[in-house]
């Protein structure tokens, strides 16, 4: 029975530092870039029986007009 837990243990020691060994360590992400932008308040006007939900979708055209897709329901 010692043979055999020292086979297991041998075996496990061998597995172990192999795993080890072989992991390399990954590459250093770089930092994100810092944006630049400037906060506009009441950005968003709505009409005042909506209310802005999850976007369907968001696009700016080429004039710099920006537009929300939203999925309106009916009531």
């Amino acid at each position: 029975m010692n043979r055999s837990l020292a086979s297991w243990s041998i075996l496990f020691l061998v597995i172990l530092l192999s795993c080890r060994l072989g992991t390399a360590q990954a590459p250093a992400v770089p930092a994100a870039p810092r944006l630049n932008y400037e906060l506009v308040p009441n950005f968003f006007q709505l009409p005042p029986d909506e209310h802005f939900v999850e976007p369907a979708g968001v696009a700016v055209n080429s004039k710099g007009t920006s537009m929300s897709f939203i999925a309106a329901s009916t009531r």
